[in-house]
């Protein structure tokens, strides 16, 4: 009876897992870059910074790294809710031109609060920030100089 049971619920997990695979194609493809949004980009670039190794260089642990994460994602947003609105700001209320980069204000954002809970991480920090910034100019960066002395400074 014992080994009756086994046999079936082997069948049924064999079963399931050819039903499940059968329209699975394996390829050897490579799978087409996905664009990330600056707000993903930033977080990973936040988690990073804080969360320790192997995830990260950081040394906050899981409480406290919960904690920095939120205050990045709170100055994101109300920087970029600065610039479109439509929704109260968290934290802080800002006014920024309309013509200044949402991209460039997820990052000033995150560059700023980063350095700021994250000290010692500071020349890593600036070094990321000014590459991402060099690959926004010539796009949307109208506006930026406003912005390094509103967010960043």
């Amino acid at each position: 009876m014992r080994r009756t049971r086994f046999t079936v619920a082997a069948a049924l997990l064999v079963l399931g897992a050819t039903v499940a695979l059968r329209g699975l194609v394996l390829t050897s493809q490579a799978v087409p870059s996905v664009r990330i949004t600056p707000v993903a980009h930033w977080s990973l670039e936040a988690q990073r910074t804080i969360v320790p190794p192997p995830a990260g260089v950081g040394n906050k642990f899981p409480g406290e790294a919960a904690v920095y994460m939120a205050i990045v994602h709170v100055a994101m947003y109300d920087a970029v809710m600065a610039i479109q609105g439509g929704y109260r700001p968290y934290a802080v209320s800002l006014a920024a031109p309309a013509d200044t980069s949402p991209e460039a204000a997820i990052a000033a954002a995150t560059h700023r609060v980063l350095v700021a809970l994250l000290p010692a991480q500071q020349g890593d920090l600036d070094n990321r920030y000014s590459e991402y910034l060099s690959k926004l100019r010539g796009r949307s960066t109208r506006g930026m100089w406003y912005l390094r002395g509103w967010v960043s400074t």
